[in-house]
């Protein structure tokens, strides 16, 4: 998995989606927490990578407490 952050100035705004993470982008399994474990909903990565040609600044948030871990 690769995660990058990007800054951008605030007099060019930028659009963005949010996308939660389990069931929208993974497979949602019983407390996910291993990247061994990780699987991609079919079309996901595909849909992130229209959202940013397309633009969009992605985001992907998650409720669960194994990510503050």
């Amino acid at each position: 998995m690769f995660f990058s952050i990007h800054t951008q100035r605030a007099d060019q705004p930028k659009p963005a989606i949010f996308l939660d993470r389990d069931g929208t982008i993974n497979v949602e399994k019983n407390y996910l927490y291993r990247i061994e474990d990780w699987e991609w909903i079919p079309g996901a990565k595909e849909a992130i990578k229209r959202f940013k040609q397309a633009g969009y600044l992605v985001v992907v948030v998650s409720n669960q407490v194994g990510i503050a871990r």
